[in-house]
C-alpha cells in the first residue's frame, strides 16, 4: 500500500479532497500512461462505491483474528499458484482512521481499506472476485544451523477486509485473469519505490474468518 487518501465520505463528497487525492498520484506514478490508467480505474471505482449501501460499507472492516496468517510462496510454487494476488508497499505509519479510507497501491490498485490499515501493509486479492485482505508484514528470524547461516523470511498477519477496483482486462476470456498471471510470473513491473513486488502468497484462514471475508462476495 503506497498511499492512504481521504475517508469514504470525503472521497465521494468533497471536491477538495478529491483534488488532493489526484495530486498525490504523481508521487508514486510518473508516466503519463500510468496516470491515465489510474484515472480510468478511479472513475470506475467511484461509479461502483457511489451505489454502496450500509451493508456494503460494513464489509470493509478490521478483523481481529490471531489464527490467520500468510506467507510468500516459493518461486517454484509461484508459477502454478492461482489463489491470490498481492500489491505492496511503503514504510510510513499514519494515525488510525475512524472509517474506511481510499488507498493507492502498486499495479494501479485503488480501493477502500479498513480503519486499522497503514502505509506499508499489503493487499491480498483473491482470484476472479472482489474479496481482498489487508495484511501486515512481519519477519521471522530463523536460527542458524550447519546447513543454514540464518535468514529472515516474510510472513503476514491479518488487519482486515478491503474493497478494491477490478483491475482485470475486460477482454480476457471468462475465468482467466491476465493481470494476476503477470504478477505471479514476475512480469507485473517493479514497485514505485523499487522494493520487492507483487506475487503469490499462501493464506491460512480459519472457517469463521473465511465466512466473514467472503460474505456478499462479488465475482
Amino acid at each position: 500500500m503506497l498511499h492512504l487518501g481521504p475517508d469514504y465520505c470525503s472521497f465521494i463528497g468533497s471536491f477538495q479532497a478529491t483534488q488532493d487525492w489526484f495530486s498525490e498520484w504523481e508521487n508514486y506514478y510518473t508516466q503519463h500512461a500510468d496516470l491515465e490508467r489510474l484515472h480510468e480505474l478511479n472513475d470506475r471505482y467511484i461509479d461502483k462505491v457511489w451505489q454502496y449501501s450500509n451493508k456494503d460499507m460494513e464489509r470493509i472492516r478490521d478483523i481481529d483474528s490471531p489464527h490467520v496468517s500468510a506467507w510468500r510462496l516459493s518461486a517454484k510454487r509461484q508459477q502454478t499458484a492461482s489463489e491470490s494476488k498481492l500489491a505492496l508497499n511503503s514504510k510510513s505509519i499514519l494515525p488510525r482512521s475512524n472509517g474506511p479510507r481510499i488507498f493507492l497501491g502498486t499495479g494501479h490498485l485503488i480501493g477502500l481499506a479498513p480503519p486499522a490499515a497503514q502505509i506499508g501493509d499489503v493487499v491480498v486479492q483473491f482470484w476472479n472476485c472482489d474479496a481482498a485482505l489487508i495484511m501486515r508484514p512481519c519477519h521471522i528470524e530463523h536460527m542458524a544451523t550447519e546447513d543454514n547461516m540464518g535468514c529472515s523470511t516474510s510472513s503476514f498477519s491479518l488487519v482486515g477486509r478491503a474493497d478494491v477496483v477490478d483491475v482485470s482486462n475486460e477482454k480476457d476470456t471468462p475465468g482467466t485473469d491476465s493481470w494476476a498471471e503477470d504478477q505471479l510470473c514476475g512480469s507485473g513491473g517493479d514497485n514505485a519505490d523499487g522494493s520487492e513486488g507483487s506475487g503469490a502468497v499462501y493464506v491460512d484462514l480459519d472457517f469463521a474468518t473465511l465466512q466473514a471475508i467472503t460474505a456478499s462476495i462479488r465475482t
